[in-house]
């Protein structure tokens, strides 16, 4: 048997959970089942629940538990529980509460972008939307396309969170808190369990994107110097080559014009060099030594070397190239001493003859030439006999003079270092027919001619 005081120290409490359950109840839909629910209690053995509708009579359910299924339709009601103890007796009777069934309503999402940036803490995703016929106990979320994931969030709407009213209010505002970039999908559910989603939208943090696309484009800016320092360094070394070849083909072609210049003067002073042989008669004068074949003729001198004095004219009228033809007349003298105990005996030996000529000018100057020629003539000995003493002290002396046919040549090379004048060094050879002592006359010579 139930006291009074426990019986209604139940039914307040369980008046207490139907108050709390109200809300439930608010936002169920008539096609729906709706459930009162209360925490029991033991010392109580069944309840009667009595509906009573705004226009109409009360129905009443009896129920052992601590809980009715309903379906109602849409409108307003009240409603009281009744408890009763083991006896039977009612012990409590809450008092008459009202509420509400609303019809159900699914919610309508429009987005007003195709996609969403995070804020600029990249913590915080705020965005504008419109979704009908919703509560304020209307729950929104983020659904992961990818991976699943569900972000409880926050609409911003005319109703009051946990308010019992109409389904036609209007959400402006969706927050979430810790959103990942990605691709997301919004999911609101009212209280009756009617869901609506939107098509994938993606987030973006574009402070990350900024931050990513200026640290890219500083790597960008940096790579771009670099690849400016390279190019400059490389242009730098292209120019400090080409400068370096520039250099190297002027002094190339500065040494190729001062060899060019060489050249030239070398050839000019080559040219100058070269000598147009076109003088016709020349005289020369010149000396030597005279070598005798004759015995007899070596005994007038006393002294092993004989000198010698030679003129000659040249006349070379015929030219082919560097030929040369024409004749010359040559005459040589020679004076031979000898010193006797009584006399003093003085021979001298002249030549005079006639060649013809050849010669040539072979060196690149045609300066320097070789001549050959080979004549004839005479040879003319004047030879004077003085007697210094003798036994019958005679002081007079003997002149005699011979003639005698001669022939002969000589080979000789020669210089012209200017048209007028020449050298020569040669060595021409006589022989005379002197009756009972022929001898051959062989003597070496320097000469200078004069050139006309």
């Amino acid at each position: 048997m139930l006291s009074k005081k426990s019986v209604f120290s139940s039914i307040k409490y369980t008046l207490l959970c139907i108050l709390l359950c109200v809300p439930v109840l608010s936002m169920s839909a008539a096609e729906f089942k709706q459930r009162l629910e209360w925490k029991t209690d033991k010392n109580v053995l069944e309840y009667q629940v009595e509906i009573q509708p705004s226009s109409g009579k009360p129905v009443v359910i009896t129920t052992e538990k601590n809980s009715v299924e309903l379906s109602l339709s849409p409108g307003t009601y009240r409603y009281r529980i009744h408890a009763f103890d083991f006896l039977g007796r009612e012990a409590r009777v809450t008092e008459w509460m009202d509420f509400e069934v609303l019809k159900a309503s699914k919610p309508e999402i429009q987005m007003p972008s195709e996609s969403v940036d995070l804020s600029p803490d990249s913590k915080t995703l705020e965005f504008p939307v419109e979704v009908n016929d919703v509560t304020g106990a209307t729950t929104v979320e983020l659904v992961n396309v990818a991976t699943g994931k569900v972000i409880q969030g926050t609409l911003v709407s005319s109703a009051e969170k946990g308010a019992v009213g109409s389904e036609i209010a209007r959400a402006s505002k969706a927050q979430f808190k810790n959103v990942p970039e990605g691709e997301w999908k919004l999911r609101v559910t009212n209280p009756s369990g009617l869901a609506s989603e939107t098509n994938p939208f993606p987030v973006v943090d574009r402070m990350r994107i900024a931050k990513a696309e200026e640290k890219a484009a500083e790597k960008e800016r940096k790579e771009a110097e670099k690849i400016a320092k390279e190019e400059e360094k490389q242009r730098a070394a292209e120019e400090k080559a080409a400068e370096k070849e520039r250099v190297a083909e002027e002094k190339k072609a500065e040494e190729e014009q001062k060899k060019a210049e060489k050249e030239q003067k070398r050839a000019e002073k080559a040219a100058k060099r070269v000598y147009n042989d076109n003088k016709v008669v020349s005289v020369a004068f010149g000396g030597g030594i005279g070598v005798l074949s004759s015995d007899v003729l070596k005994s007038y001198n006393d002294a092993p070397v004989i000198p010698m004095l030679n003129a000659r004219i040249d006349t070379l009228p015929i030219k082919k190239g560097n030929n040369r033809f024409g004749i010359e007349l040559w005459g040589q003298f020679l004076p031979l001493k000898k010193q006797e105990t009584y006399y003093d005996t003085e021979l001298y030996a002249g030549f005079l003859q006639v060649a013809a000529v050849y010669r040539r000018n072979f060196s690149q100057s045609n300066r320097l030439f070789f001549q050959l020629k080979a004549g004839g003539g005479c040879s003319v000995l004047y030879k004077h006999i003085l007697y210094t003493k003798d036994g019958e002290q005679r002081s007079d002396s003997g002149k005699q003079l011979f003639v005698y046919p001669s022939f002969g040549g000589g080979i000789s090379l020669g210089y012209i270092p200017v048209g007028l004048f020449s050298f020569e060094l040669g060595v021409d050879g006589s022989y005379t027919l002197i009756p009972g002592m022929e001898s051959f006359f062989f003597t070496p010579y320097l000469s200078v001619a004069l050139r006309l």
